[in-house]
């Protein structure tokens, strides 16, 4: 129930800002942001009660939740750059166009050779996510909500590594962690 929601309130966000990227080409960061939102809703429709995880060998839960990862990873390091006019680098391109690859990749081998090759991208994730956060944080913005906006992308980030590092056992789940948000978080789900 709440995963439904949360699927088609990004969709229609994802939607609104392809639309304005359709109508002004030049602003790329609506088109980063609209692909970063429909790699959320490919994650978010995974944890949908009504999803079957069994449906075959190629589609399924982890495979969409690994594709919306990476593709989102992608968008966002891009969204970021464009929103924050950050100067683009050569590590920035080459691991934006790494998760692409592995966006890509993830569509190709059986669940059990995924399984063993997927903790390197998601090393690569967690890497390109602390060199990011480091460049966001010493980034000084300007304009009346760069703060802000700096402040939410410095969690986002962080929010989506304890994911990474929880998924794999590199840390602690937060969920078990802190008492009461497990029924807060999957109420209704």
């Amino acid at each position: 129930m709440v995963a439904g929601s949360i699927a088609a309130f990004l969709l229609a966000i994802a939607l609104f800002h392809a639309f304005l990227f359709l109508r002004q080409p030049a602003d790329r960061a609506h088109g980063h942001f609209a692909l970063l939102c429909g790699a959320l809703v490919l994650v978010t429709i995974t944890f949908l009660p009504s999803y079957n995880p069994e449906l075959s060998e190629w589609v399924n839960n982890f495979r969409l939740r690994l594709l919306g990862m990476y593709l989102g990873a992608a968008a966002f390091a891009g969204y970021a750059g464009h929103v924050l006019r950050m100067r683009p680098t050569a590590v920035g391109r080459a691991t934006r166009a790494a998760f692409f690859v592995a966006a890509a990749a993830v569509t190709l081998p059986r669940l059990a050779t995924l399984a063993v090759w997927m903790p390197y991208p998601d090393a690569v994730l967690l890497a390109s996510a602390a060199v990011l956060a480091v460049r966001v944080a010493r980034h000084r913005p300007e304009g009346r909500f760069s703060r802000t906006l700096q402040a939410g992308m410095l969690l986002f980030l962080g929010c989506a590594a304890a994911d990474v590092m929880a998924e794999h056992g590199w840390a602690a789940n937060f969920v078990n962690v802190v008492p009461g948000i497990s029924g807060v978080v999957w109420f209704g789900m």
